[in-house]
């Protein structure tokens, strides 16, 4: 099919890729999956009380996705304000039983979530009101939240992974004044 989309992340079992997806009849996006071959696509964030969903990521021991997205209670803040910064948040979908959680409620704008292979952690770059970017891990079972850097403006991160074996954390980072 004729896709256009970003983000592309493999499922665990190697056999679909989840991916940002661009709607261009909508000029809009969401969550998209499709097998390798190209055929059964589906979006996955359709219908849901979400817009905006993009930057999926698969949780191996589960059938469950991160990703980050706007509410429906804030698209009517956003749209029709120039100035308006949206606040993305962050979510899971689990694809079993197509139950969608939020995990953040407030008004950081929160941007490439990683989740832990077990589902426990997300690491997620959260940018506090323009003061700066900095990585935190989101616990997926009380939504508490502990910093993992804290250097706010000082330098820029971005794209956490994890460690095939859960234990550790990879991320980009440059200095904000030479990026």
């Amino acid at each position: 099919p004729d896709m256009v989309g970003r983000d592309p992340m493999p499922s665990p079992d190697g056999q679909k890729i989840v991916f940002t997806q661009y709607f261009a009849t909508t000029f809009d996006f969401g969550i998209g999956q499709v097998s390798l071959s190209g055929s059964d696509p589906v979006v996955l964030t359709q219908g849901q009380e979400i817009f905006k969903t993009q930057m999926p990521s698969y949780c191996k021991g589960f059938n469950m996705i991160a990703f980050v997205g706007l509410s429906t209670a804030q698209r009517d803040i956003t749209f029709g304000d120039q100035n308006a910064t949206p606040a993305y948040q962050v979510f899971t979908l689990n694809l079993d039983t197509n139950t969608l959680t939020r995990l953040t409620n407030d008004k950081a704008t929160y941007t490439y979530p990683a989740i832990s292979s077990d589902c426990s952690k997300i690491a997620v770059v959260k940018n506090d009101n323009g003061q700066g970017a900095d990585l935190v891990m989101i616990n997926t079972l009380d939504n508490s939240q502990t910093p993992i850097t804290n250097d706010l403006g000082s330098f820029t991160e971005s794209r956490p992974s994890w460690s095939p074996d859960g234990q550790q954390l990879i991320y980009a980072a440059y200095p904000s004044t030479d990026p």
